[in-house]
């Protein structure tokens, strides 16, 4: 997957899954992730959404289709890095991934 696929489907997600209601982020395949042992993070003061590059590299789409969504239910929750782990995945955040599910978005993800 290149990099402006990653964008398009951020774009198509936005759409599908969430109204077109998630501001415009930059979504990224990043080197960093890969060193500290993530697959995706979501920085919401940058409007940026980066995903592991070596997740890309071994060809898992659809790891990297799950991580984006993933990351998109921290940009919906509005969370930011002064939130405690227990917020990140709390109730709010389980609520939009449910929603998610019931909408389809993970039908031939997971």
């Amino acid at each position: 997957m290149t990099s402006k696929n990653l964008r398009r489907l951020f774009t198509t997600y936005n759409r599908k899954y969430f109204g077109n209601k998630l501001p415009k982020y930059k979504v990224v395949f990043s080197n960093y992730l890969v060193r500290v042992n993530l697959f995706g993070d979501c920085d919401v003061k940058k409007h940026r959404i980066r995903i592991a590059s070596d997740i890309n590299r071994k060809r898992w789409n659809v790891i990297t289709k799950e991580t984006l969504l993933h990351e998109m239910c921290h940009a919906k929750c509005k969370h930011n890095a002064s939130q405690g782990e227990d917020e990140w995945h709390g109730p709010k955040f389980e609520k939009e991934i449910k929603i998610l599910f019931k909408k389809g978005a993970y039908k031939g993800i997971l």
